[in-house]
């Protein structure tokens, strides 16, 4: 038990000191890129949160907010994915591309969009 929480601590620290790592809401950006970045991350651990992160290049990116993952909150977050994947295609961007994978309680799917032309 006292690895466990040494392990949990040490994460966490690391996590904190990485500046590639944030835990705010950012400025929700203008889209102006040719190619745009959807990653969704579904977490079970209250350690972690879930979320949609957006980036659209240029250090750009924009924070959506999702419940942990528990079957209780799948259809809240279901219809917070589809509606930020609708609002990137709505806005002249398609999907060439998607990706996902998991374990250890964390499920994270990455969404490849480029400008229509």
């Amino acid at each position: 038990m006292k690895k466990l929480l040494l392990i949990t601590i040490t994460v966490f620290i690391i996590l904190l000191l990485n500046p590639n790592v944030s835990f705010g809401q950012t400025t929700p950006a203008i889209i102006d890129s040719e190619q745009i970045l959807v990653r969704t991350h579904e977490c079970f651990s209250p350690l972690f949160s879930s979320e949609i992160i957006i980036s659209y290049g240029g250090k750009k990116t924009e924070r959506v907010e999702l419940e942990s993952m528990k079957a209780k909150n799948w259809e809240k977050n279901v219809d917070r994915i589809n509606y930020v994947l609708n609002k990137v295609r709505k806005q002249g961007y398609k999907l060439i591309a998607s990706n996902s994978g998991g374990g250890d309680g964390v499920y994270i799917c990455t969404y490849v969009f480029v400008k229509d032309k």
